[in-house]
């Protein structure tokens, strides 16, 4: 067992969240979803959960393509650090081939300082995988 690595041998963190693995109908290839250390941050347990990312995998050897690394979504200046962008669930719109993606924006209205992590709305977004 190895690291999960870029396809030109750079090292990525990620912090211990839950990410999906899956191919798409439309042009046959495998993505990989989940949140990735970036902006020099590093990982520490189940943080940073601050940019939710979307890349194509290369099968062989297994890696991530790194000029496939796409954000669907990051923390914005005036949001929390404690801001988690995790916890989503998403499913292959079998007409559209696009990727929708349902996340809560944990914590968007503050931290545990106020309890804002349960104040949060339901997002929906629509990922077009193109190369």
């Amino acid at each position: 067992c190895s690291p999960l690595t870029c396809d030109d041998g750079t090292l990525i963190e990620s912090s211990a969240t839950g990410s999906c693995l899956f191919r798409s109908i439309t042009d046959g290839n495998l993505y990989w979803i989940g949140n990735l250390c970036m902006d020099d941050q590093k990982a520490q347990g189940n943080w940073p959960r601050t940019h939710l990312v979307a890349a194509r995998i290369q099968e062989e050897p297994f890696a991530i393509i790194k000029d496939s690394i796409s954000i669907i979504d990051k923390r914005r200046d005036d949001e929390s650090d404690q801001i988690q962008l995790s916890n989503f669930r998403l499913l292959q719109d079998r007409e559209t081939g696009e990727i929708v993606l349902l996340i809560n924006r944990f914590f968007e209205r503050g931290g545990w300082e106020n309890l804002g992590w349960h104040d949060t709305d339901l997002y929906m977004y629509r990922i077009s995988l193109t190369e």
